[in-house]
């Protein structure tokens, strides 16, 4: 409040100097005034002057003071407004309330504005109607006054405003500068410890630098270290291991380095492991693959003799039906002629001995086709267990060779079909060798048997063209199984060319892995006993699938 309280001071000196100026105008109009009471005007203007400067000589800046200035000055200015009555000018003296009422807002303060309005207002209404000349000149109306009235308040409702705002903004300031010097003073508390602090801080620093300069010596050692491991590790040396402790919190580093180390080792370890083994298996089935490829390039060769057998049987089936039906054709002529019927017995004798042994030669055949079935299932096993062991690469083979066991199966049941018909038809050879005997014994009985021996020879007839049918069947079956074959030729040969390529493939991982040097195989321990160990089988299988995969 001192810098307000100064404003004001000089305020008011302002504000009594400028009323003993308005007294000094009012006493030279009423020296020359016509109209208005020249004692009126020197008895007010003094009375009002004087009692505003003794309370103003008690106290300067009181509010008393203010409010008194306040309407002493309004007093003024109505005294020198009826003065000028009869005048002209006196409109033009209304101007006067309006600079007085700003000249009041030096107070800063809203009471002297405050008085000066209301004292104005009251002149205005009273003098309007007990004595309008001395307020207007000429006739006066009360619409001047209103708009006289509205224009003073407009004023006075802006000063008053600005004299709050300049008030505020006064304590605020003076506010700011109580607060600014206490904070220079309490800077200046803080500044004589902040002088103690820095030497204290002087002599920590020093043993702070000293601490770090040694820690980071330390931290240098562990970086070179470090980089001497990691440039071993670049270079494939995985026995590399950091035992010098390092300082602080970067001993976790060197122990994690070697952690990751030792866990690199290992499975590389585990890697050569697998390939070794995947190239021992490779190898072992590279061998089998040669020995099916082998094995079953023989049983092609067997199938095509066979079938080059079948053909000579059929031949033989075909003649012996020809042979029948010319029997057939001697009997049918036997019952005229007599005389040749020895000579036709005899010939139906050797015509028998030959079915008989043509049958013989079928049987012959018949067990060497059960021989090759029996090879072929034993093939078709063989081969389902192979592809069993490929797993996912060998459906497809076990299909094959479930395929040449089903073949197989059939060709065995179409032999044993043959050998009945063969033991049939040796039964029925026999018979008829047994009635041309009877008919070579007895003459006379040539023509009513001759009829029972053409029979006979019709039924060997047909029973040789169903050996014919029988036999087309087996040769279609092995020409079937033939084509099998070849195809398990190919798929056999495609399974070596894999097989080979996994071998390289594997041969290929071991020199990767060899790049690296590893150290020597050290204990498992609790986590590598409680690991259950791989499963070779189970490795090789995912290795072949893996390879078939990729070929």
């Amino acid at each position: 409040m001192k810098r307000l309280d100064e404003i004001r001071r000089m305020a008011s000196v302002f504000v009594v100097a400028l009323m003993w100026v308005d007294v000094a105008l009012i006493l030279a109009r009423a020296w020359s005034a016509t109209e208005a009471s020249g004692a009126v005007l020197a008895a007010g203007s003094l009375l009002v002057a004087a009692t505003a400067t003794a309370i103003w000589a008690v106290d300067r800046i009181g509010q008393t003071t203010r409010f008194v200035s306040g309407a002493s000055h309004a007093a003024l200015v109505a005294l020198l407004v009826y003065g000028f009555t009869g005048s002209p000018l006196q409109i033009d003296m209304h101007m006067y309330f309006f600079a007085s009422l700003a000249v009041l807002a030096m107070w800063v303060d809203w009471r002297p504005i405050f008085t000066f309005t209301a004292v104005t207002a009251v002149h205005h209404l009273v003098l309007y109607v007990a004595m309008p000349a001395a307020v207007f000149p000429g006739e006066s109306e009360f619409t001047r006054v209103l708009l006289h009235a509205v224009i003073l308040l407009l004023e006075a409702g802006m000063l008053f405003m600005i004299t709050r705002i300049v008030a505020r903004a006064l304590n605020e300031s003076e506010a700011a500068l109580a607060e600014s010097l206490a904070a220079r003073q309490q800077a200046a508390d803080f500044s004589h410890e902040a002088e103690e602090a820095r030497a204290a801080k002087e002599h920590e620093q020093q043993q702070y630098a000293a601490a770090r300069a040694e820690e980071a010596r330390q931290m240098q050692a562990a970086v070179a270290e470090l980089g001497t491991g990691l440039n071993r590790l670049a270079e494939g040396d995985l026995t590399v291991s950091l035992t010098q402790p390092f300082v602080g919190e970067l001993d976790h580093l060197r122990i994690d380095f070697n952690v990751s180390v030792e866990k690199l080792s290992k499975i590389l370890k585990q890697i050569q492991g697998s390939a070794n083994s995947m190239d021992e298996s490779a190898a072992e089935i590279r061998s089998a693959s040669n020995d099916l490829l082998k094995r079953t390039e023989q049983q092609a060769a067997a199938l095509q003799e066979t079938s080059n057998a079948f053909e000579d049987v059929a031949t033989s089936v075909r003649l012996a039906s020809t042979k029948a039906e010319e029997a057939s054709r001697i009997a049918a002529t036997a019952s005229s002629s007599t005389t040749r019927s020895r000579g036709v017995v005899t010939n139906a004798v050797e015509a028998m001995n030959r079915i008989q042994d043509a049958s013989n030669e079928i049987s012959q055949i018949t067990d060497l086709i059960d021989g090759i079935t029996f090879q072929t299932n034993l093939l078709a096993l063989n081969a389902g267990v192979e592809a069993a062991r490929a797993g996912e690469a060998g459906k497809g083979f076990a299909v094959v060779a479930q395929e040449v066991r089903a073949l197989a199966q059939r060709a065995s049941g179409a032999a044993t079909d043959i050998r009945k018909l063969i033991e049939k038809s040796g039964a029925e050879v026999s018979e008829g060798v047994n009635l041309v005997n009877a008919a070579g014994e007895s003459l006379e009985e040539i023509s009513e048997q001759v009829a029972l021996i053409n029979d006979t020879i019709g039924a060997i007839a047909t029973a040789s063209r169903t050996q014919a049918e029988s036999l087309g069947e087996i040769k279609a079956s092995v020409n079937q199984i033939d084509k099998i074959t070849q195809m398990n030729a190919a798929m056999v040969e495609e399974n070596t060319a894999v097989t080979h390529r996994l071998a390289g493939e594997a041969s290929g991982l071991s020199e990767l892995v060899r790049q690296f040097r590893l150290g020597a195989a050290r204990p498992a321990g609790a986590g590598d006993r409680d690991r259950p160990a791989p499963s070779p089988a189970r490795e090789m299988m995912a290795s072949l699938s893996k390879a078939f995969s990729r070929g």
